[in-house]
């Protein structure tokens, strides 16, 4: 009868993980990046760099991005970010300026979308 109290416990628990999503405190955290002019920045790295870990994000071709948490999961841990990105052309020249984009700090909360939606400035063409 023990056994079987124990076993009921054990199915119980962890269906109220499953349900829960228990996910370590990691935050899901994506968006799109846009030049000032709207024009989508189709290529390039972002990465959200906090107080103790760094988190990075290819952006696709349609400027989107997820950012790849710790070990492989997916998500963050919420906090404050700094964000930095980069981005060159096929001479691997740099196509966005040095300006800061905007914003160039995310807050990841817990139970928010956490959807960041950044616009950089494009290079000035060479003379």
């Amino acid at each position: 009868m023990k056994n079987r109290i124990n076993f009921l416990v054990t199915i119980f628990f962890g269906l109220l993980l499953t349900i829960c999503g228990c996910n370590n405190g990691l935050t899901p955290v994506s968006g799109n990046v846009k030049f000032s002019d709207g024009a989508t920045l189709d290529r390039g790295t972002i990465i959200f760099s906090g107080d103790k870990y760094q988190f990075y994000g290819v952006i696709q071709s349609n400027g989107e991005f997820h950012l790849n948490g710790l070990n492989g999961k997916k998500g963050i841990p919420i906090g404050s970010y700094n964000i930095l990105i980069g981005a060159t052309d096929d001479n691997d020249q740099s196509i966005i300026s040095d300006a800061k984009p905007k914003p160039d700090v995310f807050n990841v909360q817990k139970g928010q979308k956490n959807i960041c939606n950044i616009i950089v400035e494009r290079t000035e063409p060479a003379k």
